[in-house]
């Protein structure tokens, strides 16, 4: 008798934009341990293009502990290159998952897109300033 649960999981593709400076990184489909080393390139990829970086989790179905992992290192070393690290319109499981880890301590999630690439234009705006002293 064949199982009902297919032995692949599903596949992730992480389409990379650049916005005004801003690399929107999309990734469509599950984060887990068969995908973390895709999605860790495609973010680490992503610190490369832009001044600053908005993760849009619309099409993320799920993500898993390792998922959280990449998110966390992509952040802290998105802070060592004085780059902004957000995350953007996480699905509501996604969004129940970052609440009970408390995700939202540790890395700034918006509500859409459009939020988050205004909130990362003022987050590198403070920064300048803040430098220029």
């Amino acid at each position: 008798m064949e199982s009902a649960r297919s032995p692949s999981r599903s596949e992730l593709t992480c389409p990379t934009y650049v916005v005004d400076g801003t690399a929107l990184v999309h990734p469509q489909g599950e984060i887990d341990l068969q995908t973390e080393s895709f999605f860790a390139e495609a973010l680490r990829s992503a610190l490369e293009r832009g001044d600053s970086v908005v993760v849009d989790l619309s099409g993320t179905q799920y993500i898993d502990s390792t998922g959280i992992h990449v998110l966390l290192q992509s952040r802290k070393q998105a802070d060592l290159v004085k780059r902004a690290f957000v995350l953007a319109a996480p699905s509501r499981l996604v969004r129940k998952i970052f609440g009970i880890l408390e995700i939202g301590k540790r890395i700034l999630i918006y509500d859409t897109v459009e939020a988050a690439l205004k909130g990362v234009r003022e987050l590198l705006a403070v920064s300048r300033n803040e430098g220029g002293s």
